[in-house]
């Protein structure tokens, strides 16, 4: 082999292990501007069914290692919702966290993937959103209304090497678009309601023992 195809070679090797993933971590691209674009396209909805717009939502990626598994972590940043003003209300503005990485999972081999939504301006994570919709303790004011909600887990295969190039390769197209659900906080007695209740009760026990 001459120094001029040795040469030729050399730079080919280079530039496959620059593009392959040889850190074993796989790549999925959450940017929606899907190619081919799904019909029906997977928007997110509020709860009236209206285009969700707001930079205050935010999204967030969950995955399983494995489709068999239903243990979910959370993948990446958070990133907000379009204006309502945007021709692409309804969907998320990924930016420059647009592709993720998971160092878990296999090339070549499908995953469950979540999509996951709460307001930012209120809650510091999904899981706290969920805690308060449960009845978990809140330090928001009594009546505060709040929307959060998920999407159905749909499949997802990690390319190998070889199919990244492929179209759409690393793109979320199994998505499905949801609604979120609105909850309000409860309201908490006024103390002088509360004091006044358990005066009542009282004198209903003090007649009863008469």
């Amino acid at each position: 082999m001459n120094k001029a195809t040795l040469a030729i070679v050399l730079a080919a090797t280079a530039a496959t292990s620059a593009f392959a993933q040889t850190d074993g971590s796989q790549i999925l691209n959450k940017n929606q501007g899907l190619n081919p674009a799904p019909t029906p396209y997977p928007y997110v909805l509020d709860a009236s069914g209206a285009k969700l717009a707001g930079v205050n939502y935010v999204e967030q990626l969950f995955y399983t290692t494995s489709a068999s598994s239903t243990s979910y972590e959370a993948l990446g940043t958070p990133v907000p919702f379009r204006a309502s003003t945007s021709p692409q209300v309804g969907t998320w503005n990924a930016g420059a966290n647009a592709t993720e990485t998971m160092t878990d999972v296999t090339q070549g081999t499908a995953i469950n993937v979540q999509v996951r939504v709460w307001d930012s301006s209120l809650f510091s994570s999904y899981a706290a959103a969920a805690a308060v919709a449960a009845g978990g303790p809140t330090t928001l004011a009594p009546g505060t209304t709040f929307q959060f909600g998920e999407g159905a887990p749909f499949a997802y295969t990690p390319p190998t090497d070889a199919g990244l190039t492929t179209p759409g390769s690393t793109q979320m197209l199994n998505q499905l678009g949801f609604s979120l659900t609105s909850f309000t906080t409860p309201n908490v007695p006024e103390p002088s309601m509360v004091a006044l209740g358990a005066i009542g009760v009282g004198a209903l026990l003090w007649r009863r023992r008469k």
